[in-house]
């Protein structure tokens, strides 16, 4: 954060920003933890409704003889909920990404340079989101949708999914 945005803080001694910037980084953290474990819970609870619907659809076509043959569309339920759970992924990854990165600011020298100035150094707080770090590398390869779909915990809920539908419709 800026001084010179903030008129109160351009007149206060250096030391009362520093523990102002400090305080809203510590805010900042704990909101990170809460919208990772937010978007996480909304990941768990499309994976929990899809299989949901995935059983409900199996069970009702199996025991409809006239839907038997269809079994194998119920393999579009986990499709659809494979790509909203990795948008849910995808929306974790800045703020885990912001995260790592006041790491490194708290534990690497630009701490004590801050702490010797008086003021943060060449960091910004209260980007929860990591939006400033969407134009960079790591950003657009942690982020990549395609990338997310193949993450170990996603393909095997949602491909067992799959996989099972296309095997139930050959062997009813």
């Amino acid at each position: 954060m800026d001084n010179e945005q903030n008129p109160e803080l351009m007149n206060a001694p250096n030391s009362d920003v520093l523990k102002y910037q400090l305080d809203c980084l510590k805010i900042e953290i704990s909101q990170i933890e809460s919208v990772i474990g937010r978007l996480e819970t909304y990941s768990q609870n499309a994976r929990n409704f899809s299989t949901a619907l995935w059983v409900g659809g199996i069970t009702i076509m199996a025991g409809q003889d006239s839907l038997q043959p269809y079994i194998f569309l119920i393999s579009i339920i986990p499709l659809l909920f494979w790509f909203i759970d990795a948008r849910w992924v995808r929306f974790t990854k800045g703020p885990i990404i912001r995260s790592r990165e006041i790491s490194k600011f708290i534990n690497g020298p630009h701490l004590q340079a801050s702490i010797s100035s008086g003021r943060l150094e060449d960091f910004t707080v209260l980007d929860v989101m990591g939006k400033q770090y969407r134009g960079t590398e790591e950003y657009r390869k942690r982020t990549n949708l395609w990338h997310i779909l193949g993450y170990r915990t996603l393909y095997l809920h949602y491909g067992t999914m799959v996989a099972l539908s296309i095997l139930i419709s050959l062997v009813i």
